[in-house]
């Protein structure tokens, strides 16, 4: 599997930056590239560039899919505080999907309420990708009512997480998902 490889850089006739893709990253990347804003186009060249470092070592990787820059940002930071945990972020649905498929994670933490595409309908995208029918996608919403939930499940997320959730709740999830096995398979490359 080649992991995606993006480069920054400086567009012609601005100070705006700009990222180029590689020419060996998947179609399905490519035009979600082609269509998301220079802010968006920033965070996939991150989320990508940890992702790749984490294809050849014993670091799990995990991705975050909020469009709230503040809560990204706080889960970013629990997860990378615990050690051993790539965060690969997305700020939409698209975003979710393209690096989904074509981008090793372990681990999907999806918010319900995203623009362009939503949470249930791109985790249902997701379930439908053969290679990422396994990877548990935990459902974050500040939803708490029933019918939420079912539309999560029926959308085939593998857990319900009500916002705001307790450190507690949450380091119990990133466990129970990330570390049952004690010990992570070779990645094939």
């Amino acid at each position: 599997m080649r992991v995606p490889h993006l480069t920054c850089g400086i567009s012609r006739g601005s100070l705006e930056e700009r990222c180029e893709v590689t020419s060996y990253v998947p179609s399905r990347l490519q035009a979600v590239m082609a269509s998301t804003s220079p802010n968006q186009t920033r965070t996939l060249t991150k989320t990508s560039q940890r992702a790749t470092e984490s294809v050849n070592t014993s670091q799990r990787s995990v991705l975050v899919v909020e469009d709230h820059d503040d809560t990204r940002l706080m889960l970013r930071t629990m997860l990378e505080m615990r050690g051993g945990i790539v965060v690969v972020e997305a700020e939409n649905g698209a975003m979710a999907i393209a690096l989904a498929t074509n981008v090793h994670v372990d681990l999907i933490l999806m918010d319900t309420d995203l623009p362009e595409l939503d949470g249930y309908t791109a985790t249902s995208r997701i379930r439908e990708y053969t290679p990422t029918h396994e990877i548990p996608i935990v459902m974050m919403s500040g939803h708490a009512e029933p019918a939420a939930q079912v539309r999560a499940f029926a959308a085939g997320c593998t857990e319900y997480l009500v916002k705001p959730f307790s450190l507690h709740g949450f380091d119990s999830m990133v466990n129970r998902y990330l570390y049952a096995d004690k010990a992570k398979p070779a990645r094939a490359v």
